[in-house]
C-alpha cells in the first residue's frame, strides 16, 4: 500500500473507530467465492467518479445519502461493504448506517484506489476498464500508472 494511502488508512481509522474495516484481499476472495451470498458493494463517490469506473456489481450511493435509504438497499445478514477513493467518504456513511443501528458493514480498506493499485477488477458500463477518477487531480500520486490510469 503506497505511504499515502496507509497515511489516510490510519487517519480513518483514527477519525472512525466504530467503523470495522476490510483489506481488499478479503474482498476479493469473498467476492470470488463460489459459497455464501456475496456481499453487497456500495459506492460513495460522485456519479463522475462512479461512471470512470467501479467495483463490479457496485451500486452508487451519493456520499451524502440518509441512512434509512441506504437501509433499503441492504439485505438481512449479507454484509455491505462500502469504499469511496481512500475511505474517507464511504466511512462516514458508515459510521452513520452503524449509529443508526444497521450493519453488518464494512468499509473497504483504502478503498477504490488500493483496489485498483492491485490489479483487482474494475468496470464502466459493463465493460472491464483500468482507469479511476481521482478525486481530484492531486490525488492521481496514490495511483501505480503501471496498473490503472488516472483519470480526473
Amino acid at each position: 500500500m503506497p505511504n499515502a494511502i496507509q497515511a489516510i488508512c490510519r487517519i480513518v481509522c483514527w477519525r472512525f473507530p466504530e467503523v470495522p474495516q476490510i483489506s481488499i484481499g478479503d474482498l476479493h476472495r469473498d467476492w470470488t467465492s463460489e459459497s455464501g451470498p456475496k456481499p453487497l458493494l456500495l459506492d460513495v463517490r460522485t456519479a463522475a467518479e462512479f461512471a470512470v469506473s467501479h467495483l463490479p456489481g457496485a451500486v452508487r450511493i451519493d456520499p451524502g445519502a440518509e441512512a434509512d435509504l441506504v437501509a433499503s438497499l441492504m439485505r438481512p445478514g449479507v454484509r455491505t461493504v462500502v469504499y469511496c477513493s481512500v475511505g474517507y467518504r464511504s466511512s462516514q456513511l458508515a459510521a452513520r448506517l452503524i449509529r443508526a443501528g444497521h450493519g453488518p458493514i464494512a468499509n473497504l480498506e483504502g478503498s477504490i484506489f488500493e483496489w485498483a493499485n492491485h490489479g483487482f477488477p474494475l468496470e464502466a458500463d459493463g465493460q472491464p476498464v483500468r482507469r479511476v477518477h481521482c478525486y481530484q487531480r492531486k490525488y492521481r500520486r496514490m495511483l501505480n500508472p503501471a496498473k490503472v490510469e488516472a483519470v480526473w
